[in-house]
C-alpha cells in the first residue's frame, strides 16, 4: 500500500480515533489508523487522499492548475484577437515547440 506524505500541514485536534488536519488551510478529519504524522506532514494511504479528494481531479493543486490554464487561454485569446480557444492552445502549442529548439 504507497503513501503520500503532505508538507506543511499541522494537526489542528486530536480525538481518539480521528485527527483534525489542516492541509494548505483546508481542514480534513481524518482515521487515526491508517494515518501517520509529525512535526509539519502527514502521511496517508492514496486510498485516504483520494476519498478525501487531496489527489485527482478534485485536489486544490489541479484546481489551481485548471485555473492557470484558463488565465492563459484567456490571455492568449485576448493579446491576439483570436476567435476561441483551440486557435488559443494552437498558438501556446506553438510557443511551446519554439521554445524547446
Amino acid at each position: 500500500m504507497g503513501f503520500l506524505r503532505f508538507e506543511g500541514t499541522h494537526v489542528v485536534r486530536e480525538t481518539d480515533k480521528a485527527l483534525l488536519v489542516s492541509i494548505q488551510t483546508v481542514e480534513y478529519w481524518l482515521p487515526r489508523g491508517p494515518v501517520r504524522h509529525g512535526f509539519g506532514y502527514v502521511e496517508m494511504p492514496f486510498w485516504l487522499a483520494e476519498r478525501k479528494g487531496l489527489i485527482g481531479p478534485e485536489s486544490p493543486d489541479h484546481r489551481n492548475m485548471e485555473r492557470d490554464l484558463e488565465s492563459e487561454l484567456l490571455a492568449v485569446v485576448k493579446k491576439y484577437g483570436l476567435c476561441n480557444t483551440m486557435e488559443a492552445l494552437g498558438k501556446i502549442a506553438g510557443r511551446a515547440k519554439r521554445a524547446r529548439r
